[in-house]
């Protein structure tokens, strides 16, 4: 709003021959907006962490106790796995198969994560090495359960 503009503008130009309070105070604002943006850990946001790629964001909503299989509402039963494998961001999808993700679940459409791989990351041969690694994973991490007719659970 207009008058916090101006409040910045006044805080700055009092102190443009104080370095160390000009910092101060940009430091103090840049915290106070970090403490805003704080994301909440759920399983919608697991999905846009593996969606965009954000290894770090998909760690710490795992840490926070977000459940690696669940299935947001309104995501068509797609879990945080079925979004990284479609988007091509395999080091999430690793990440998150290392945690638990299971690769035998179906959404929708009738697909596990491995079959909403886009062709064209097939095609590439930059992602192709990071696909065959992941599905070493998932035969490493889900030997016990070859069932592919897991239903993901859906929080309502």
């Amino acid at each position: 709003d207009q008058a916090t503009k101006q409040q910045h503008y006044v805080v700055i130009e009092s102190n443009l021959d104080k370095p160390e309070a000009f910092e101060n105070y940009i430091r103090e604002k840049v915290q106070a907006q970090q403490q805003r943006n704080t994301v909440t850990p759920t399983a919608f946001n697991l999905c846009l962490a593996a969606q965009k790629g954000d290894l770090t964001l998909a760690t710490m909503l795992l840490e926070a106790g977000v459940k690696v299989n669940e299935c947001p509402e309104n995501t068509k039963k797609n879990t945080a796995l079925h979004y990284a494998c479609a988007y091509g961001k395999f080091q999430v999808a690793m990440y998150l198969i290392s945690h638990g993700a299971n690769a035998a679940m179906i959404n929708e459409a009738g697909k596990t994560p491995v079959q909403s791989i886009k062709k064209e990351a097939l095609e590439n041969p930059d992602t192709i090495w990071q696909i065959k690694l992941m599905l070493e994973l998932i035969e490493k991490y889900q030997q016990s359960d070859k069932s592919p007719s897991k239903k993901p659970s859906s929080k309502r």
